[in-house]
């Protein structure tokens, strides 16, 4: 059996990996296609990405991760693992050197193929799991996006005087947010202000909207990122990712309602890995599997039909939200 040149790969590799991605992956995919969006992926205080090579020096296999920080105890996000047929554990190989080689704390993928590599996490002591959607509807009469069949919306109150207060930039953000306070180091996963501010702040195609949650007279004690996605004529919400006290969550459905109002948007969504199901159910979210109603997930192109996101991860402890990995990412 060949043996193959594992290696990270160099900037001067990256004409290559494109070409890799287009025959072997998919044909005219976003990272390929539009200019710079790879290395605004892949890059952190190097490229972020393992190949595999034949003995011509052809890539036969790759996988990249997202850096979470710059430091050696960082978190990261693999994603865009492929092996080409016939490379026996090529695929398996390319993992492995990331996790013996990569200085990292804890490695994790939202968006797995739980049929071809959930085993091969499960093999590896890699916790696999199902990540929950929930959705939260604003009444109207009709839906051209979701399908509802069940149109119950639970009543929800405003429990504390907050307010969501929108920042366009991150320095606008420390102002009214303590990070290093509401943010410790031992967060699964830690999201450092670097990737933040790139993630959020500067994402070279989506716009987010950024809020605090802050209570009238207080501090910001949460940072929760909105996308907002148009489709048949129609808008909804994808909650995208909550920073800091997870528990503001519980408290600002009725901000969130208002939010749906003001853009005119059919429902919000999110899926997340980790949060107390009780505190969303009281907080008036409805969790997607114990209806009958479709929630789409994909837009580009647009399908009616629920979607399973599914993860591994070293550390069961960690919380995930759509955002995390390259999850939330344009097609």
């Amino acid at each position: 059996m060949e043996e193959y040149n594992i290696r990270y790969a160099l900037n001067d590799d990256i004409p290559a990996i494109k070409k890799f991605i287009d025959k072997n992956w998919k044909k005219n995919h976003i990272l390929v296609r539009e200019q710079g969006f790879f290395e605004w992926q892949y890059t952190s205080n190097k490229l972020d990405y393992v190949i595999g090579l034949d003995s011509g020096n052809r890539i036969q296999g790759m996988l990249g991760f997202i850096s979470y920080d710059d430091n050696e105890e960082r978190d990261i996000a693999t994603s865009m693992w492929k092996a080409n047929p016939g490379t026996g554990f090529l695929g398996i190989k390319l993992l492995l050197f990331v996790l013996e080689n990569e200085p990292h704390r804890i490695m994790f993928s939202p968006g797995i193929n739980i049929r071809t590599s959930g085993s091969i996490y499960t093999r590896m002591n890699i916790s696999v799991g199902r990540m929950n959607q929930w959705y939260r509807l604003h009444r109207q009469n009709n839906y051209a996006v979701a399908k509802i069949v069940d149109d119950y919306i639970p009543d929800v109150f405003e429990s504390k005087k907050l307010r969501l207060v929108e920042y366009t930039t991150i320095e606008q953000m420390l102002l009214d947010f303590k990070f290093n306070e509401y943010v410790p180091k031992d967060s699964i996963p830690y999201k450092s202000l670097t990737y933040l501010n790139r993630r959020y702040f500067n994402h070279p195609l989506y716009s987010y909207l950024i809020f605090g949650v802050k209570t009238d007279g207080k501090e910001t004690s949460a940072i929760i990122v909105i996308r907002i996605q148009e489709c048949n004529g129609s808008k909804i919400l994808r909650f995208v990712d909550c920073i800091g006290d997870l528990s503001a969550i519980k408290d600002i459905s009725v901000c969130l309602d208002k939010l749906l109002e003001e853009v005119e948007a059919e429902y919000i969504d999110m899926y997340e890995k980790g949060l107390n199901m009780e505190m969303l159910k009281n907080a008036g979210w409805r969790r997607l599997d114990e209806t009958e109603n479709i929630i789409p997930s994909y837009f580009a192109p647009y399908e009616q039909c629920n979607v399973v996101v599914n993860y591994c991860t070293t550390d069961e402890n960690i919380i995930l939200f759509r955002g995390d990995g390259d999850q939330d990412r344009p097609n």
